[in-house]
């Protein structure tokens, strides 16, 4: 069985929450439906109040970075083989390249 965080807070409807780790440190989380992963911040605080604040403070800088189209996490080293591997023009040489190899 898996241990409920304590003292969890939810923020905005649910959409984010706080809680606090086995140190009483505030942490923050949110799901990302479109990159399929959570996002976890500490928040470096032992208040309430402020870890309340920092976190509708995040949550408003993610959800502006959602609206304008950034992801939040680069992608995978799967994903990037996948599209150098894809492109055509990763196989070409460049001119100054095949120069060099034809005078050695």
């Amino acid at each position: 069985m898996i241990d409920k965080p304590k003292n969890e807070v939810r923020i905005y409807n649910s959409k984010a929450i706080i809680f606090q780790n086995d140190f009483d440190v505030w942490q923050f989380r949110i799901w990302l439906a479109d990159e399929d992963k959570y996002f976890r911040q500490f928040l470096r605080t032992k208040y309430k109040a402020k870890a309340i604040a920092d976190t509708e403070e995040m949550y408003e800088d993610i959800k502006y970075m959602k609206r304008r189209g950034k992801e939040i996490y680069s992608i995978s080293i799967e994903q990037a083989v996948v599209i150098v591997l894809a492109s055509d023009d990763c196989y070409d040489v460049p001119k100054y390249k095949q120069l060099e190899i034809e005078h050695v």
